[in-house]
């Protein structure tokens, strides 16, 4: 009698140890899928902003006058860009041939990159929006003007809302009128701040159309959220100064446009007087500690108590 009652405590133990190791490998498997999107996109920035400094390496290695030559032959292709009415919807062989040698002076398909400093996107700008463009960074639509600045100038860039493992243009909602971002382009900072937001269907391009006299650039996404049948587009204005170049302050970040005399087309030059190797630079990527520091301990909490039942039960 004894030995059964023995067997039974036994079985009875076993039985309350499997399910509390069963708990806290669900528990684990759980906060690692809640921790994958942070920590992703975490790993992803890195490897943007690696992007962006090996750019900027080699860039510091190119001659002004190299540099100079690739915007003119860029600035060429968009005033011839303006005189087509299908660039949106097709661009031929030849077109398209020409558009993937222009703004890239590595073979990588990078062009520069964008910094929207209020929202920390800092992301490289590439040819194209085909799907392996659009989780390495932004794309560049084809039929849009190369990102150059000067008068009839209308450069579009899309990006990825939405993405499990990198935010990329999750966040761009929250610009507002009034604020501004950068495109580094060849050494050049070509500033714009944000006039207008939309959203529209897919097939309404009305708003994409390059206007004579304008220095655009629009941004744009997919919305809503995690539906993606409308595109989001903020539209921004190239900032000038009294000095018919693109002046450095005034960041998203600042919260405002900073001393602008003007905002317009400007000349068909370059953006400022900056060198490549005078820009700011990406700042560090913050790892996301608040999630990862959460998770843990919530972690480390259902061990302690699935230690403290065990101990309960073996009394």
């Amino acid at each position: 009698m004894d030995e059964n009652n023995c067997v039974k405590t036994k079985k009875r133990k076993r039985g309350g140890v499997i399910p509390a190791i069963a708990a806290v490998i669900v528990l684990f498997i759980g906060l690692c899928l809640l921790l994958y999107p942070s920590v992703a996109d975490y790993v992803n920035s890195l490897a943007y902003r690696r992007d962006i400094e090996e750019y900027e390496r080699q860039l510091n290695q190119v001659d002004e006058s190299e540099r100079e030559a690739m915007l003119e032959l860029a600035r060429d292709y968009n005033a011839r860009l303006l005189e087509r009415s299908d660039r949106i919807s097709a661009l031929d062989m030849d077109w398209r041939a020409e558009y993937n040698t222009l703004l890239d002076p590595f073979g990588s398909g990078m062009m520069g990159y964008i910094e929207i400093a209020q929202l920390r996107i800092f992301l490289p700008i590439y040819h194209g929006t085909d799907e392996t463009v659009l989780r390495s960074g932004v794309g560049h639509i084809e039929g849009s003007s190369l990102p150059v600045g000067g008068a009839g100038v209308h450069t579009i860039l899309s990006g990825h809302t939405g993405l499990p493992s990198a935010k990329l243009f999750s966040s761009i909602d929250r610009l507002g009128i009034g604020d501004t971002f950068k495109l580094h382009i060849l050494g050049e900072t070509l500033l714009y701040r944000v006039v207008s937001k939309a959203t529209v269907l897919p097939e309404e391009v009305g708003e994409l159309r390059i206007a004579p006299n304008s220095d655009i650039c629009t941004l744009m996404t997919c919305t809503p959220y995690g539906i993606n049948t409308h595109r989001l587009l903020i539209r921004g204005e190239r900032v000038i100064d009294s000095g018919g170049s693109a002046t450095a302050g005034g960041s998203a970040a600042d919260g405002g446009a900073g001393n602008v005399d003007g905002v317009g087309a400007g000349n068909g030059g370059s953006a400022g007087n900056s060198g490549a190797g005078e820009n700011a630079g990406v700042p560090e990527t913050e790892l996301p500690i608040f999630p990862i520091a959460a998770a843990a301990l919530v972690f480390i909490i259902a061990v302690l108590v699935v230690i403290v039942l065990l101990k309960r039960k073996k009394n």
